[in-house]
């Protein structure tokens, strides 16, 4: 009896410079996110990483887009850090990008809002 095959990963299916840019492109680093970036550090052409993502069908079957998820945790990271530098200027430029985009320091304000009568359904003041 013979084993039935078993079709091979897609990392199999690539090249050494292919499966390096994969690695460049999906993993956390300098060249984290950039197509571009991975590419040439992978060893393409400049002309080629340019329009690498757009034209090659290999990269759309093999690479996960960064999803803004992790993109929002490396953010917090960084905040974090920022927040808590040596650098005086640095921690309060921060504190202060902080307050503005996070709901939780945001100042309440009440709106008044006056709506205007309803053309259907409303009683006719010439009854």
């Amino acid at each position: 009896m013979t084993k039935p095959k078993t079709p091979k990963a897609k990392a199999e299916l690539l090249d050494p410079r292919q499966a390096l840019f994969i690695e460049l492109y999906a993993t956390p680093g300098e060249t984290f996110g950039n197509a571009y970036q991975s590419a040439v550090k992978a060893g393409y052409s400049e002309e080629y990483s340019k329009n690498l993502k757009t034209r090659q069908q290999w990269v759309s079957e093999n690479v996960k887009e960064v999803t803004k998820d992790e993109l929002v945790k490396k953010a917090k990271k960084v905040l974090h850090r920022s927040l808590d530098s040596q650098d005086e200027r640095l921690a309060q430029d921060t504190a202060k990008f902080v307050a503005k985009t996070d709901i939780e320091f945001s100042e309440k304000q009440e709106h008044s809002i006056t709506f205007p009568q309803p053309l259907l359904g409303g009683e006719s003041k010439d009854a």
